[in-house]
């Protein structure tokens, strides 16, 4: 009676650790930085969304640290963190060779003017076409070596918030920003005035979760996500997450993945983009 008893135990302890073991989940670290709406200081924004999609299909328990981009890219190569985002568009091209990529999604550079009468006659092909106009940028914009070779002069700004301001006020022609961050920006700052702003698209940039490849736990990681992505991106998840920050029908083509670009617009409208009522990181709020 006792060796059943004992053989019982062992039998169920056995069970129970089997169980828990398979259903743990894989657990990750992903460094993101403070870019609003993309992510924001406390963990919020369309990435963090779509990333947690991702995750949650893929089961894993994901956690995630803001940080500055420096540091970010450092943790990375340390292995105390599992991945980074926006990945490999701040890394040197030495670091690019030591990475694995995700690419998920792109920013849209643009210059944004403000023309409340519709009066401008703005032609737009190259940088070169900037020549004689007052530009401003932000301090160590990944443009500016572009800007000096076509000979264009531009004034650097700490903050995107006061570059917005300045055009607003006149003070200069054009700002460079991206596209999603400046009607952000724009739509909390002069929501009643987003008819009078408008852009032309100087680049997009293609963006990536970056993993380490030397360290054999991020590899695995990244196997499970990149899995996870592609049946995000068919399933329509990934599609709705961009509308619940652009709108319906007003996502700007270039920031899609190849796959998903027929989803986009041609040219993204400010003016739709402010007609919703936004939460704190600028997510709209559903309709009750």
């Amino acid at each position: 009676m006792k060796k059943n008893i004992i053989y019982l135990l062992s039998l169920a302890l056995f069970v129970f650790f089997t169980c828990s073991s398979a259903m743990a989940k894989d657990v990750m670290t992903l460094a993101v930085h403070d870019y609003a709406p993309y992510y924001n200081n406390e963990g919020k924004g369309m990435m963090i969304d779509l990333y947690q999609a991702i995750c949650d299909d893929a089961g894993i328990d994901v956690t995630f640290k803001v940080l500055p981009v420096k540091r970010a890219i450092e943790y990375l190569f340390q292995d105390k963190v599992d991945a980074f985002s926006p990945g490999h568009i701040f890394m040197t091209p030495e670091q690019v060779k030591q990475v694995s990529l995700v690419k998920t999604f792109s920013v849209v550079g643009i210059f944004m003017y403000y023309d409340p009468g519709k009066k401008k006659t703005v032609v737009y092909n190259s940088i070169a076409d900037l020549k004689g106009k007052k530009l401003a940028v932000v301090v160590n914009s990944p443009w500016i070596p572009a800007y000096t070779a076509a000979g264009v002069a531009f004034e650097e700004i700490q903050t995107p918030e006061l570059l917005v301001k300045m055009v607003r006020a006149g003070r200069v022609d054009f700002i460079e920003t991206t596209l999603l961050a400046g009607m952000s920006l724009t739509n909390n700052l002069f929501k009643t005035e987003m008819q009078g702003f408008d852009f032309v698209i100087n680049q997009a940039i293609e963006c990536s979760v970056a993993f380490h490849t030397s360290n054999p736990k991020s590899m695995a990681l990244m196997a499970k996500f990149n899995a996870s992505f592609e049946k995000i991106k068919k399933n329509g998840t990934y599609i709705r997450i961009f509308e619940s920050y652009w709108g319906k029908n007003n996502i700007q083509k270039e920031t899609l993945p190849a796959d998903l670009a027929a989803f986009g617009v041609q040219k993204a409208s400010l003016e739709a983009f402010s007609k919703y009522k936004r939460n704190a990181w600028d997510k709209i709020e559903e309709s009750k």
